[in-house]
């Protein structure tokens, strides 16, 4: 199970959110030539799906080496910091609500695993 910590940068709905995780596979630190695909999907805890499995580029969502909290201070998890990091956009997050957002990664020649999930609150911009 990856070590992951979500970070709202506004908490609201209809606004981009940001999403860090340290996170690791066979027993190592996740890199970015591991994978073939990452994808997202967020639904609203009912079950209702927002975005399904939208595609992210790995150079994009994947470090090679930690970023740690001097770097990123968004992360205070603990001082090792995070390999993943996607930001995803307003439209994920229509309303107002609890969600879940899972990151799903393919590496080359294994299957599918979860890279972190979140259970995600968003307020009303009212």
């Amino acid at each position: 199970m990856p070590k992951a910590r979500v970070f709202k940068s506004t908490g609201e709905s209809n606004r981009p959110n940001k999403f860090m995780a340290h996170s690791r596979f066979n027993g190592a630190d996740i890199i970015q030539s591991i994978f073939g695909t990452i994808s997202y999907t967020v639904e609203y805890q009912d079950g209702t799906i927002t975005a399904n499995a939208v595609s992210l580029t790995p150079a994009s969502v994947v470090f090679n080496a930690l970023v740690p909290p001097a770097t990123d201070p968004d992360w205070t998890v603990d001082a090792l910091g995070y390999n993943f990091m996607a930001i995803l956009p307003a439209t994920a997050f229509p309303n107002e609500g609890d969600y879940v957002v899972r990151f799903d990664g393919v590496p080359t020649g294994f299957t599918a695993f979860t890279i972190a999930k979140f259970y995600h609150h968003c307020n009303s911009l009212t």
